[in-house]
């Protein structure tokens, strides 16, 4: 992401021979827009990535108190009978 924020400035300030300062200012302000949502879809997936490691985190916790419920239940010697 950074090296096209950069290019874009680069051809923002060296593109004047090419470029109307119309589409300067357009490019450059898509420039900004960009790197906009680009901080905003990493923000949220962070977030979902701290919600998804948490998540995981309680069931597995979870799943180790169901599975000592279970054995508590159900004595492994009996199990193995079956």
């Amino acid at each position: 992401m950074s090296s096209t924020l950069a290019q874009i400035r680069q051809l923002v300030s060296e593109g004047s021979s090419v470029l109307s300062s119309q589409s300067l200012s357009t490019l450059e302000e898509y420039g900004n827009q960009l790197k906009t949502r680009y901080d905003r879809a990493e923000s949220a997936a962070d977030q979902l990535l701290r919600k998804a490691t948490t998540a995981y985190e309680e069931l597995a916790k979870y799943s180790y108190i169901v599975t000592m419920h279970v054995f508590d239940a159900f004595p492994f010697d009996l199990i193995l009978i079956f």
